[in-house]
């Protein structure tokens, strides 16, 4: 009855992404670096384990990972404006406590539950023109993402496609959240005179307006590549959820399936 109440859910859900348009709350002050940090340390758990640490002992480590960020977690999923999304995710940390009383069948459930709810989220990524939508959206994948792969793992299911689902998540996210960035070479006037000493700058600028600007004095012709769009990117982006898939998609990357 609770797999069929589900599909009927999972239903209405994909028939809310065809039909409502995502809107972004507005911006808020917030801190997401304990968020950035806690899906960075749940996701190298779930790899210990699969490069051979006990899974028992990994899952205890992610629960105290999650609860330690619990606040600022939920903090950041209630600002989805997606009502699906928001509610499976918020049901995915609540029921993760508990996960080592699950009996084998409730196992499955939770694991198919919130296997769904990474594929809502996905899906939601693929479609959504909203920045701000697309950056909530970021850090609720990467909350659900290691305690749904963990789910699998005690239910005895396959992670394969699950993990290649999180690290295409993690892409989108980087693509839908690329700053602008712009080069120039600063005090220039005409052509570039060679051996005259020139600031070059770079300057990126986030969809919620950070701005963040390198510069760096170097001769011309430069020796060496002037600009830093990847540093400068990352500094515009750090409140973000693109700070958050340049931190873990190393990690998933590199995780055994």
């Amino acid at each position: 009855m609770k797999q069929m109440r589900y599909r009927r859910w999972l239903a209405a859900a994909a028939a809310v992404v065809v039909t409502v348009p995502l809107g972004a709350r507005p911006a808020q002050a917030f801190d997401i670096s304990s968020v950035i940090a806690a899906a960075k340390s749940a996701y190298e758990l779930y790899k210990e384990y699969k490069q051979g640490a006990s899974l028992d002992q990994s899952t205890t480590k992610i629960i105290n990972t999650i609860n330690g960020a619990k606040v600022e977690i939920l903090a950041q999923i209630d600002r989805i404006a997606t009502a699906q999304a928001k509610a499976c995710a918020r049901s995915a940390i609540i029921d993760f406590d508990d996960i080592k009383t699950f009996t084998q069948d409730n196992l499955q459930v939770y694991a198919r539950d919130t296997t769904a709810c990474i594929t809502l989220i996905d899906s939601l990524l693929e479609v959504v023109t909203d920045e701000a939508s697309a950056d909530q959206l970021g850090f609720t994948l990467n909350t659900v993402g290691p305690l749904a792969l963990t789910a699998r793992a005690h239910a005895r299911l396959s992670t394969r496609g699950l993990l290649d689902l999180t690290i295409g998540g993690n892409n989108t996210v980087l693509s839908a959240l690329a700053p602008n960035c712009t080069t120039n070479l600063l005090g220039l006037t005409g052509i570039p005179q060679s051996g005259k000493i020139y600031r070059w700058e770079t300057r990126c600028v986030a969809y919620n307006n950070v701005v963040a600007v390198t510069t760096k004095k170097m001769y011309y012709p430069p020796t060496s590549n002037p600009w830093d769009i990847p540093g400068t990117t990352a500094t515009a982006m750090r409140n973000t959820s693109h700070a958050e898939a340049r931190a873990v998609l190393p990690i998933l990357m590199s995780t055994p399936s």
